[in-house]
C-alpha cells in the first residue's frame, strides 16, 4: 500500500537526486559546463530518468522506522546501501545496453558519493520537521486494555508507538467492569494517572479523541465489540493489534501505529493525501477568502458601529474536529445583548433539537439582516479556514452549549473539520428545521466525501447565496 510516508520519502528521493546531480556537474567539470535543459531529451537525459526511477523503486525496500539513540547511524547505513545498490544497477544497466561509452565514470561515481550524503540529510531534515509538526499537531488517543496487561501495554505505546499521539486515558477492563483513568502530562511530556473517572461514555463524547487503540486480549467478545461500535458512532477510528475477530458494519485496513501493527476500523477513511488536497484548496480559498473580507470589512463595519457601536466582529468559541475548541468569528448581526436574550426567546425556537433559529429574530439589527441574507457576515471565518480551524466545506461548528447536549452519535458529525459551508446550507440552509435531519445531512457528507463533492457543494453555495434561497 502506497502511503503518504512513502509519498514523502519518494519526493525527497528525487530531490535528494536533482540535487546531487547539480554539485556532481559542477564537481566534475566545473562551473565552465552549465546543464542545458535540452539534454533531458538526449540519451544522458534518458540515464538521468533511469536513475531517478531507479531511487524511486529503492525507496521502499529499504523504508523502514528507526527509532532510538542509534537512528542516525541506521539512517546513514540506509543511505549508503541503497545508493550502493542503485549504482551496482546502473553498471549492469549500462553494460547491457552499451552506453558506456557517452557515461562519464567520474560525474556518475561523484554523483553516488554525493548522493550518499545529500539524501541521508534530506531524511534527517524530514524526519526533524514531521517530530516537529507531530509536537505541535499531536492526536489524542483513548487505549482500551485489559486489566493484567496494562503495564505492558502502555510500556509498549510509550516505546513503539507513534509520536505523534498522545493518550489522554485508558480504559481497564476489569473483571467486565470498565474503568476509566485519565492520564496527565508535565512539562516535559512525562506521564501519570491522574484521577479515575467512572462514566468513561461521557468522557469519550466530551474530550478530543482522534483514535481509540484496542489492545485487549479477546476483541472478538460482546462487550469489546460494543465499545467498537460506541466509537463508531461517534465517528472514533479504532486501532486493534489482533486479527481474530470479525466486524461486518465497519471498513477494516491495516495501519501502522508507530512499530506497532495494528488494524484500523472506522465508518469511513481519510487518506492523508486526500486531506493535504483538502487542505491545500483551503489555504487558497482562504487566502483569497480574507483578501475580500479586509474589503468588504471597509464598507460593513462603519455600518455595524454607526447602528450598534463596536465590537463589528462576533466572537465565540464554538467546537471543531473531533470536539477542539475555536475561535469562531464573523461580522456581527446581532445586537450587543443577543446572547442574555437568547434564553428569553428560546419558547420561539424553530428548531427540533439543540441548534436555535426563530423567524424575524428580534435580536437581529437592521445591518445584520442585509449582511445576513447577502451573506457577507460569513466572511471573517476565512480566517479559520486559513488558520486550520475550519475548511471551506464541511459541518456546521456547534456552539460550546449544543456541544454539550449531544447524544453520542451527534458527536459523529465532528469526525472532519467544520466547514464555511456544507450539505446543509445547499440543502435549503434555515429552511430545515429537524436537527436529526441535519446529522443525517452531515453523516452523508462524512460517509461520502471527496475533493469532487466539496467543489459541487462550492458551486451550489454560490448559487445559493445569489438566489436567497433558505438565508435569513
Amino acid at each position: 500500500m502506497i502511503t503518504s510516508k512513502r509519498i514523502r520519502k519518494t519526493i525527497v528521493s528525487l530531490i535528494s537526486v536533482v540535487i546531487s546531480y547539480l554539485v556532481a556537474n559542477i564537481v566534475r567539470f566545473g562551473y565552465d559546463r552549465p546543464i542545458d535543459p535540452r539534454n533531458m531529451l538526449t540519451e544522458q537525459g534518458g540515464i538521468f530518468l533511469f536513475i531517478s526511477f531507479l531511487f524511486v523503486l529503492l525507496v521502499y525496500p529499504f523504508d523502514k522506522p528507526h527509532s532510538g539513540n542509534r537512528a542516525i547511524l541506521r539512517h546513514f547505513k540506509d543511505s549508503v546501501v541503497v545508493n550502493i545498490t542503485a549504482l551496482s544497477i546502473f553498471v549492469v544497466f549500462i553494460y547491457i545496453s552499451h552506453t558506456s561509452s557517452s557515461v562519464s565514470r567520474g560525474f556518475f561515481i561523484w554523483f553516488f558519493l554525493v548522493n550518499c550524503v545529500v539524501m541521508f540529510l534530506a531524511y534527517r531534515f524530514l524526519k526533524l520537521v514531521k517530530k516537529d509538526y507531530e509536537q505541535t499537531h499531536k492526536k489524542m488517543a483513548v487505549v482500551f486494555a485489559d486489566y493484567d496487561d496494562v503495564l505492558t501495554v502502555m510500556h509498549n505505546i510509550v516505546r513503539y508507538g507513534a509520536d505523534d499521539v498522545q493518550i489522554k486515558a485508558i480504559i481497564v477492563d476489569k473483571n467486565n467492569n470498565y474503568e476509566l483513568y485519565r492520564i496527565d502530562y508535565d512539562e516535559k511530556g512525562h506521564s501519570k494517572i491522574s484521577e479515575f473517572d467512572k462514566d468513561y461514555n461521557e468522557f469519550i463524547k466530551r474530550e478530543i479523541v482522534d483514535y481509540a487503540l484496542i489492545a485487549a486480549a479477546s476483541p472478538g467478545n460482546t462487550k469489546t465489540q460494543n465499545l467498537i461500535k460506541l466509537f463508531e458512532s461517534m465517528g472514533v477510528p479504532c486501532l486493534i493489534n489482533y486479527y481474530n475477530f470479525d466486524i461486518v458494519d465497519f471498513g477494516v485496513r491495516p495501519y501502522n501505529y508507530g512499530m506497532i501493527s495494528t488494524i484500523e476500523v472506522a465508518p469511513r477513511f481519510f487518506y492523508e493525501w486526500e486531506l493535504m488536497l483538502k487542505r491545500v484548496i483551503d489555504i487558497i480559498g482562504g487566502i483569497v477568502g480574507c483578501i475580500l473580507c479586509v474589503i468588504i470589512g471597509l464598507f460593513v463595519a462603519p455600518a455595524i458601529v454607526i447602528e450598534d457601536g463596536f465590537p463589528f466582529i462576533f466572537k465565540q468559541t464554538r467546537v471543531g474536529k473531533n470536539g477542539r475548541f475555536f475561535d469562531f468569528y464573523k461580522f456581527r448581526s446581532m445586537f450587543r445583548d443577543a446572547e442574555e436574550r437568547k434564553k428569553d426567546l428560546m419558547k420561539n425556537n424553530e428548531m427540533n433539537g439543540l441548534m436555535f433559529k426563530m423567524e424575524n429574530d428580534p435580536r437581529i439589527t437592521k445591518v445584520g439582516k442585509f449582511i445576513r441574507k447577502t451573506s457577507l457576515d460569513e466572511f471573517p471565518q476565512f480566517f479559520s479556514i486559513l488558520k486550520g480551524d475550519m475548511s471551506l466545506v464541511g459541518t456546521r461548528p456547534p456552539t460550546v452549549d449544543e456541544y454539550n447536549k449531544y447524544s453520542n452519535h451527534h458527536k459523529r458529525r465532528l469526525s472532519l473539520k467544520p466547514g464555511l459551508t456544507g450539505m446543509w446550507q445547499v440543502s435549503g440552509r434555515s429552511n430545515i428545521t429537524d436537527f436529526e435531519e441535519i446529522v443525517k445531512l452531515d453523516c452523508y457528507y462524512i460517509d461520502n466525501w471527496s475533493i469532487i463533492l466539496d467543489i459541487k457543494i462550492l458551486i451550489m453555495t454560490v448559487v445559493v447565496v445569489f438566489t436567497g434561497k433558505g438565508s435569513k
